[in-house]
């Protein structure tokens, strides 16, 4: 019994957490869709972009990158790195069908 309890539990939460994401997607479809910028935008983005390379140009060395969100931005500096495709899953939506595909590299 505790394992259909279990179960139902976390069918609920699933329900739940869809339905926070549903209405975040109708309070702002824009997150959802993908970026328009105008030229203005751009313009504006690339002064602070430009701003931000030559602060990092002048204090930091050149292994270091910058991650910048709505709340907090953050220098990370790479020890080591490691790159390969072979484990890479990606997901492919037909948007004439619907029909999501999914690939994995081989």
């Amino acid at each position: 019994m505790d394992k259909f309890k279990e179960y139902n539990e976390g069918i609920k939460q699933r329900k739940e957490f869809e339905d926070i994401m549903m209405n975040k997607i109708i309070e702002k479809p824009h997150c959802f869709k993908g970026m328009v910028l105008n030229e203005q935008q751009r313009k504006e983005f690339e002064d602070a972009s430009r701003f931000l390379m030559e602060w990092l140009s002048k204090n930091c060395h050149p292994y270091v990158k910058v991650i910048v969100d709505y709340s907090r931005s953050e220098i990370l500096e790479g020890i080591n790195n490691f790159m390969t495709e072979d484990y890479i899953i990606a997901r492919r939506k037909s948007w004439a069908t619907g029909v999501v595909e999914i690939i994995k590299k081989k």
